[in-house]
């Protein structure tokens, strides 16, 4: 799976991130939630930047996952501003 992603043109993984993050905020069950989980695009991942950045200028609170690799534990982490 992880090769597939990596062959994609990034012009068009970036295309599709944009749309993916298009159809996640006019998810009429997105509109209620003050609080939203979602991961940090990692390499080849679908980017959520965008997502996040949105979510943050429509005052959701994100949340999102980190391994904290000393302790091996996956920890949350409220993202107040993208950097």
């Amino acid at each position: 799976m992880r090769q597939a992603r990596q062959a994609l043109h990034p012009e068009w993984r970036d295309a599709a991130s944009r749309q993916i993050a298009t159809r996640m905020l006019s998810w009429t069950a997105l509109s209620p939630l003050e609080v939203v989980h979602c991961y940090m695009a990692w390499r080849s991942e679908v980017a959520t930047s965008g997502l996040i950045e949105q979510l943050l200028k429509a005052d959701k609170k994100v949340v999102a996952p980190r391994v904290e690799i000393l302790h091996n534990q996956l920890q949350h982490y409220y993202i107040q501003e993208l950097g």
